[in-house]
């Protein structure tokens, strides 16, 4: 009867304690600094906007930063790397149109132009490969 007894209260498990609340001070907002603060960073001829970040126009900003910094090189690659730029659009282009004349060409044909065809294709020559490789 004894060991019953024991047995049982051995089962009952004390409650744990609640954990201390642990009190943490909000975390202090970002602050940006104003436009007078950064005026002097951009260049000679600072323009200092009065009003809040929300009342900025960012248009007239835009069209009031400097096209090149480095002067006429810069210009000048700025310019090449833009004709290189249409050059790879071109090509690109030509490559798009000479693969949709296939694929159009294939349809026409009555080919299977469809990814399921691609790898189904692909698998074919893999498995053939093999058995040319193995003499099968």
């Amino acid at each position: 009867m004894l060991v019953l007894t024991v047995a049982s209260l051995s089962l009952v498990l004390p409650t744990l304690p609640a954990p201390p609340a642990i009190v943490q001070p909000a975390p202090a907002r970002a602050t940006l600094p104003t436009t007078s603060s950064l005026a002097g960073l951009f260049g000679d001829d600072p323009v200092v906007y009065k009003g809040s970040a929300d009342s900025l126009d960012l248009g007239s900003l835009l069209d009031s930063v400097p096209a090149d910094a480095a002067g006429k090189k810069g210009i000048k690659r700025d310019q090449d790397g833009l004709q290189r730029l249409k050059e790879r659009q071109l090509q690109e282009e030509e490559a798009a149109k000479e693969k949709l004349e296939a694929v159009l060409a294939a349809e026409a044909a009555g080919k299977d132009v469809s990814f399921q065809a691609d790898v189904k294709e692909s698998a074919n020559a893999g498995i053939a490969a093999a058995n040319a490789l193995f003499g099968r």
